[in-house]
């Protein structure tokens, strides 16, 4: 009955998933009985021998008193023979029969947690660090009925049944890549019977199932039936034997590497990096540790093959001690850029981007920058490749707090990603609006506009003559000679051939697949590369298939209707985008494939690669996105192809999990990738209208709730018109159709999206801010309809106004978001240069967006949106400067809208005002005559909102000759009457905001009621603040805007401290003079011990968003 294959069975276990499933008896290899089943029948003084017994008398010990005497006896019970040998692999998941909880203590450590799971609709991870162990028949220290040991024969017939579901979730997500271990089992005392086992396992292929009898008697026909169908091998053997005489089944070849403890180099010591933080970043990326760099190099060219081969996909760090990559020009500049930043010493708000066309050397150059700050030996350095913008902030945020607290200079975070600006901005202002120390630095397709961006670095294709030389003496170093011809390469070919390096491995190895060898000789034999590279490459692929025997048979060998080029196609057009595909997926996608020899497929084609994530998940992927852009370019050159690739995925998705889906987000980011903003986006506009029919059909169908694909669903029906429907000034009933169905999906969307509870700002900033975007825009756009097709006023008003509110909403999550800003400027301004006059309404309007827009700085805004901000706030400004608005118009402004009136009024004295600059004479004058106009028209009591706020704004540029936020720690010399007149002008404004965001208002009350002495109002202004100031990205929410002060200057205090923890940097002083407490940081004061009752005397109180905070006085600069 031996028929196991130990040689097989380890080169599966090289390649994919391995799951293990533990049966109820697996104690009798090392004991003659089962020591779990001999303690509970000694504590309940009745005989359970097997299954059946348990369940009779399973109540007996469910008192406390009893379960504890059980478990102690339990956890005593020495398990050297079975499971410690078994704690070794790092298995995917386990699936056991037994009841104890001896699995879950004796498995957890080694960098690895264990999470018990009792029922089928527990959301599921197959990480190898966060092992999920699944109780097949209940466990013993539950006492819920779904999830406890049956205790009569109705509960054990309903546990049964929930075993065997449990056992068939696990085998319908096996791709035939991954191994199912049996060790344990017992065919006449398991939940699982034969007859169960050979209903779950015949649904896997061949080779898949290897079982591990040991001393127990196997003898069951069904059994017997998957041995003879070979899907299940069979050996009498001891698994724990087979793990020890195969000691590589645990080694780094067969898992994830992870090492006990974890290091980083900090000057001249080792820090130790908890558990804790490795697996909380090992999701989406990996700390850059010694563990890297501490191996040996026996064999120099496969270190040099490898780094050529995986460096695309991820860092093969040892390589860069070594010097095996060739260093761009490009990289001193990332490299200087990325240190001035550091010694700068200030908050970092804005990410640092190294952006340039693929395969230019991006990937390389920054885990170049890893290792070369790592080697510093004083920053904490953390790499990221996920594509997709599911990083969890927080994550970030905990990382770069503990490296804080170890005393690291900085966190630099390297984010590999290829995303959007935005997604890099996001984190960096997350970050840094909590006063971390860090650097976000990330990689993006090419921007043509990068000037707009204030810390860009391009990754240029053309070599520089210099580097020219440098690459030329590399190939050379490495062996890499083109013969005599060598010194006609242009610089055109030479950085083809870096661009395909890392592809073709030229004179390193054959490959498996010939086609790096074919383009080699091509090129030697033309050297013209311009258009013929791609054609190559190409042609290269071609005869890759043509060549090789990569039919994709059954499990019974017969050949089913899978090409392996249709499992190329999408892998490739996914790819492009440099998103790799699920499995899983695949498989929805060609149902045969879980029965297929893809496997075996898999060693013979290495076009495309396969990998297994944190979460226990395999993805397949192109070896790079330089190759997958050829493939698509010259093999399914098609658009509509491409499209029809990605509906027939689509139509697959599936919502395994409420929240954090990745087959959602896997859908959100390949459709995204597709639409508008993708970098290919305007190939496929055509095409925009046919997925969103499908994302549409894919949400209905499935009862997904996904508020993502949603917004991506409105977003392609919106441009899908505007690129059909080109002529903006003309009526298209389709487009304005297409429009109100898009407005209702994004409606819904919002409605969604405001329902969920327990939401943090951040969470919201991403969905809602996004959601509030695209309804304003489409609002926007079927106002414009309306124009064209000459509605009545009220209706295009009634739209503008629904798109003014609805992009004030998103204020509340990002108060600097400047895409709301944007929508409110170009919708109100094409809707007043509209074929009409400028009536009042269209002023009220404009009044409106200049209201918004004389609330920002410039300096609020990220600095790649200065000049759009000022073209916008110039085209307002344009639009009520035209002397000859009708005397009518403005009387009848007056007469509908008072307040709107006196607004035109001062805006038209203001016009040439600049209050966010220091004053001049002239500016001084002018803001005078405004705040006279307030006064004599008696404007305070007209309760405005945009009113006030100019009132509070000219108050304080007229009292203190500088804007009302003008850098950090700035000194107010002025005594309490001021501060009472801020106080009142604050209320006003308080009491009249009416959806608008009104969260720098709180604050100047906060600050106000602390200088007159109201301590307690302040704080809890304060502590709402604390609270809702996370819509204020970037550094202004910890920026120290006031020092306290009188009319005489910056005031000094003395304290004792009440208060200390030195671990997370807080404390509290106690000031007698205020009769009140402040926080402070003891590493502002240099304090490292906790030494409650400490005097510290002559330090400033300064007020940032978050709280008034003792400040030492070595910070201030003097008066401002």
């Amino acid at each position: 009955m031996d028929n196991l294959n130990c040689d097989a069975l380890l080169e599966r276990l090289k390649y994919g998933r391995v799951f293990l499933f533990l049966g109820f008896d697996y104690f009798l290899d090392s004991l003659t009985f089962n020591p779990v089943l001999r303690i509970i029948s000694e504590s309940i003084d009745k005989d359970v021998l097997n299954l059946n017994d348990l369940y009779k008398h399973s109540n007996r010990f469910n008192s406390e008193k009893c379960f504890n005497e059980v478990k102690g006896k339990i956890d005593k019970l020495p398990t050297n023979n079975t499971l410690d040998p078994i704690s070794e692999v790092k298995w995917n998941a386990i699936y056991t029969s037994s009841i104890d909880d001896l699995i879950l203590t004796r498995l957890r450590g080694k960098n690895r947690v264990t999470i018990p799971i009792c029922k089928s609709d527990r959301t599921t991870s197959y990480s190898r660090d966060e092992l999920n162990v699944f109780y097949l028949s209940g466990l013993y220290s539950r006492i819920d009925p779904n999830e406890r040991v049956p205790q009569d024969r109705k509960e054990y017939v309903k546990r049964k049944h929930e075993a065997q579901l449990i056992l068939n979730n696990l085998v319908d997500s096996m791709s035939p890549m991954d191994t199912l271990i049996i060790y344990g089992w017992n065919p006449n005392n398991d939940i699982i019977s034969g007859e169960n086992l050979y209903q779950v396992l015949s649904k896997l292929s061949t080779n898949q199932a290897f079982m591990f009898s040991g001393n127990i008697n196997i003898d069951d026909e069904y059994v017997n039936f998957l041995i003879d169908e070979k899907i299940l091998f069979h050996s009498s053997s001891k698994l724990p034997d087979f793990i020890e005489g195969n000691l590589s089944v645990s080694s780094d070849e067969f898992e994830r590497p992870f090492e006990l403890n974890s290091f980083i180099k900090l000057s001249d010591r080792a820090v130790e990096v908890p558990t804790r933080i490795r697996r909380l970043i090992n999701h989406y990326g990996m700390v850059v540790e010694d563990e890297f760099f501490n191996n040996i190099t026996h064999d120099a060219d496969e270190l040099f093959k490898d780094f050529l081969f995986e460096s695309s996909r991820i860092p093969v760090w040892l390589a860069y001690p070594n010097n095996l990559d060739f260093e761009r020009e490009y990289y001193k500049v990332l490299h200087s850029k990325v240190n001035s930043e550091i010694k700068s010493k200030k908050v970092c708000e804005s990410p640092i981007i190294l952006h340039g066309s693929t395969g230019t050397g991006k990937s390389i150059a920054l885990a170049r920058l890893c290792y070369d700050l790592y080697k510093d030996g004083k920053y904490f350095v953390v790499y990221i490749n996920s594509y997709s913008d599911t990083l969890d902030f927080k994550v970030i945020n905990e990382v770069c707090e503990w490296a804080e607290s170890n005393s690291f200079t900085s966190t630099v975070i390297c984010w590999d990603g290829m995303n959007s600006i935005d997604t890099y901005q996001s984190l960096s202002s997350y970050l840094s609006s909590r006063g971390r120390k860090q650097i976000v630095v990330g990689s993006s397709y090419k921007i043509n506009d990068s000037k707009k961006i204030k810390n860009s670095i391009e990754s240029k294709e053309q070599f520089s003559e210099k580097e020219n030389i440098s690459f030329k003496k590399y190939l050379k170093d490495k062996n890499i000679i083109f013969e005599d011809t060598f010194s006609s390469y242009n610089s055109y070919f030479l950085v083809t051939l870096y661009r395909l390096l890392p592809e073709t491995r030229f004179a390193i190895t054959s490959g498996i697949v010939n086609e790096a060898n074919h383009i080699k000789k091509i090129i030697i034999k033309d050297l013209t590369l311009n258009e013929s590279t791609e054609s190559i490459i190409a042609e290269a692929f071609r005869k890759a298939f043509a060549n090789t025997n990569n039919e994709i048979t059954s499990q019974n060998t017969q050949k089913i209707n899978i090409n392996i080029n249709d499992i190329v196609d999408v892998v490739m057009v996914f790819g492009k985008f440099g998103i790799e595909t699920p499995f899983d997926l695949l498989m929805r996608v060609f149902p045969a494939l879980k029965y297929s020899n893809i496997d075996s497929v898999f060693k013979v084609i290495d076009i495309i690669r396969w990998s297994e994530n944190s979460y226990g998940e395999i993805h397949l992927s192109s070896r790079n996105t330089l190759e997958a852009e050829i493939y698509c370019k010259r093999i399914i050159a098609s658009s509509k192809e491409h499209v029809r690739i990605l509906l027939s995925v689509i139509s697959c998705v599936e919502q395994r999990k409420s929240l954090n889906c990745p087959e959602i987000s896997f859908c959100a980011d390949v459709v995204r990738a597709f639409g508008p903003n993708g970098k290919y986006g305007k190939e496929y506009s055509e095409y925009y209208l046919d997925i969103s029919r499908a994302l549409g059909e894919l949400l209905k169908s499935k009862k997904i709730v996904s508020t993502k694909l949603m917004l991506l669903q409105a977003n392609l029906l919106r441009e899908y018109g505007r690129s059909k429907f080109d002529n903006p000034s003309l009526f298209y009933q389709e487009y304005y159709d297409l429009l109100h169905e898009a407005l209702a999906v994004i409606e819904k969307a919002i409605d969604l999206e405001e329902k969920l509870e327990k939401r943090s700002i951040k969470q919201a900033r991403f969905s809602l801010i996004a959601l509030y975007g695209e309804k304003a825009s489409i609002l926007g756009t079927v106002a414009n309809q309306c124009t064209n097709d000459n509605k009545d006023e009220n209706v295009i008003t009634k739209h503008i106004l629904e798109a003014i509110d609805t992009a004030r909403e998103s204020f509340k999550y990002n108060i600097s978001n400047y895409r709301s800003l944007d929508s409110i400027a170009w919708i109100v301004t094409n809707h007043a240069k509209s074929n009409r006059e400028l009536t009042a309404e269209k002023l009220k309007l404009v009044l409106d967006a200049i209201s918004i827009f004389n609330e920002y700085a410039i300096d609020d805004l990220e600095e790649r949106h200065h000049v759009d901000f000022l073209t916008r706030k110039t085209a307002l400004y344009e639009t009520i400067g035209n002397d000859d608005i009708k005397t009518q118009t403005l009387e009848i402004l007056k007469e509908t809208s008072l307040v709107d009136f006196h607004y035109y009024m001062l805006t038209k004295l203001l016009v040439d005002i600049n209050l966010y600059t220091n004053a001049t004479e002239e500016n001084l004058k002018n803001a005078n005559k405004a705040l006279n106009y307030i006064k004599s028209n008696n404007l305070e009591l007209l309760s405005s909102y945009k009113i006030n706020v100019m009132n509070l704004r000219l108050f304080w540029f007229c009292e203190n000759k500088i804007p009302l936020f003008n850098g950090e720690r700035v000194v107010i010399k002025k005594d309490i009457s001021f501060w009472y007149k801020i106080v009142d002008l604050s209320d006003r404004i308080l009491s009249s905001a009416y959806n608008n965001n009104i969260i720098f208002y709180r604050f100047i009350k906060a600050v106000g009621l602390f200088h007159v002495g109201q301590y307690k109002a302040s704080e809890e202004i304060f502590n709402h603040l604390y609270r809702d100031s996370d819509s204020i990205s970037g550094s202004r929410r910890v920026f120290k805007s006031f020092l306290m002060a009188d009319e005489n200057g910056v005031r000094k205090f003395s304290g004792e401290i009440i208060n200390i923890n030195s671990l997370s940097n807080r404390g509290e002083i106690y000031i007698d003079e205020l009769k009140t407490k402040v926080t402070f940081l003891p590493t502002d004061f240099n304090i490292t011990s906790e030494k409650i009752g400490l005097a510290l005397t002559d330090f400033h109180i300064a007020f940032n968003f978050l709280r008034p905070t003792a400040d030492n006085e070595k910070y201030f600069q003097g008066a401002k």
